[in-house]
């Protein structure tokens, strides 16, 4: 992708993308916090 057409992103598909990976990581965040209750029985892998 060329710098001009990168440049040319709608903000709002921005701001979208933005909070979307914003929401993953605070899920992960409180999956790592509560993975350390030792009350899930499944393995975590986490980024």
């Amino acid at each position: 992708m060329e710098l001009e057409a990168a440049l040319k992103i709608d903000v709002e598909i921005l701001r979208h993308l933005y909070y979307g990976m914003l929401r993953i990581r605070l899920v992960e965040e409180r999956i790592a916090r509560e993975y350390q209750k030792q009350e899930m029985r499944c393995p975590v892998h986490l980024s």
